[in-house]
Order: structure tokens, then C-alpha cells, then sequence
């Protein structure tokens, strides 16, 4: 093996742990991805660097482009998470691969269901804080005076939460939030 290909295996390999370090620490286990703590943040923006870094110097490397992918999926950005993973696959011209199809499927899924409730994960977030002290179990008093003070479209938000189901302030903070 020559010592460019040893170095890029040995690169790879280091890559991969501390992919499966950060996907540890986050907490994240299901495709509903809730936010992770704020030290997983700080390391996913850095591994993210780095593998840019290493993508600026390779930018074929189907390996480095799927970790991106799955690195932007742990930072909830799904569009970025998308883009790579459509990437990788151009590159590795395997479209037919059933489950990267199936990853693309459900990172499009998971990009619609943040697109619909019309709130980052990170307002979602604040929004649970908030409701853990003020909720009504009868409507969306404090949802509303929240996205309110927010600047949010309180009306349209609560509208397409009431499309889902969810009629309360309770019913948000018992199924649309992970407190």
C-alpha cells in the first residue's frame, strides 16, 4: 500500500470515530431528530470543518461527502444533510442503492415535518422551556403569547398544529416537544 493511500485510510479511519463519538454524545437515536446538547453542537461545527477542509483538498471523496451528510443531519440541518447525500450519491453513481434511497426519503421527511410546524428545532426548544411553566390545557394561550413575542405567524403555526391534532398548549408540550 503506498503511503498516500495508508495516510487517507488512516484519515478515513479517524474520521469515522469521531463521527461515531459525536452520534453517541448526541443522543439522537431516531429520524425524529430532537436537538442535541450544546457540546455535540460544538463538535459536529468542528468535524464539519474539518471534513470540509479535507473536501476542499478531495472533492470526489464519496466517503468525506457522506459524512457530511450525516453530520448536517445531527445539526438538524436537513437541507445540507440532503444536498450531500445527493452529492455522494452522484459521485458514486449508485442511485439504485436501497438504503441510501431510503436515508434521502427520510431526511426529506424528516425537512418537511420542520418545514410544516414553522419553528426550528432550537425554537422548538425555547417554546417547550416556555410551556413547561405557563401551558393551558384548554388552548394555545401561552404557545401564542410566545410565538408572539417571537414574531412568529402565531395564527398560521396553530393552525397546522390543530391540522396535526394538537388543540393545546398541553398536547404541544406532550407530543411535539421532547422535554
Amino acid at each position: 500500500m503506498s503511503k498516500s493511500i495508508a495516510s487517507k485510510t488512516t484519515k478515513f479511519g479517524g474520521f469515522r470515530k469521531k463521527l461515531i463519538a459525536i452520534v453517541s454524545t448526541s443522543g439522537q437515536r431516531t429520524y425524529q431528530r430532537r436537538l442535541p446538547g450544546k457540546k455535540t453542537l460544538r463538535d459536529v461545527r468542528e468535524f464539519i470543518d474539518e471534513l470540509e477542509n479535507y473536501r476542499n483538498k478531495f472533492p470526489r471523496c464519496a466517503d468525506v461527502i457522506l459524512m457530511l451528510s450525516q453530520a448536517e443531519e445531527i445539526r438538524l440541518d436537513y437541507e445540507k444533510a440532503i444536498t450531500h447525500l445527493n452529492a455522494f450519491l452522484e459521485i458514486t453513481g449508485n442511485r439504485s442503492n436501497k438504503k441510501m434511497v431510503k436515508k434521502l426519503a427520510m431526511l426529506q421527511e424528516s425537512k418537511k415535518f420542520w418545514d410544516q410546524i414553522q419553528l426550528s428545532p432550537w425554537e422548538l426548544d425555547l417554546l417547550g422551556k416556555y410551556l413547561e411553566k405557563h401551558w393551558d390545557s384548554d388552548g394555545f394561550t401561552a404557545s401564542k403569547e410566545w410565538l408572539l413575542s417571537c414574531n412568529k405567524p402565531a395564527e398560521n403555526i396553530i393552525a397546522h398544529w390543530e391540522s396535526m391534532g394538537l388543540h393545546s398548549d398541553f398536547m404541544i408540550l406532550q407530543y411535539l416537544v421532547d422535554v
